[in-house]
């Protein structure tokens, strides 16, 4: 039989199938995410150094990210996503 036409049926292959998918599937979305806040900061005309590309590419953390993409619909600098998500997130300084 080709292995490409054989079917896992093992328990231990199937939840290892699914933890494969599920990582595939979260750092797919970190992509995505990470992508969407260098486009927004590009879109609105902001320079995007380097420093800042790989400090979003490399971020895998999806609710980092998504504050992130927050803060890039409003900041005056590509930097500053990295300035103000470090706020404390009470309005206090």
């Amino acid at each position: 039989m080709a292995i490409e036409n054989y079917h896992w049926e093992s328990d231990f292959a199937h939840e290892h199938q699914a933890i494969g998918r599920s990582e595939g599937l979260a750092e797919g979305r970190a992509q995505a995410l990470a992508g969407s806040v260098l486009r927004i900061l590009d879109r609105r005309g902001l320079v995007v150094a380097d420093a800042v590309r790989i400090g979003v590419t490399d971020c895998s953390d999806l609710d980092q990210l998504t504050r992130w993409l927050d803060l890039a619909l409003v900041v005056e600098s590509a930097e500053q996503i990295f300035d103000l998500d470090a706020q404390p997130r009470d309005g206090t300084r």
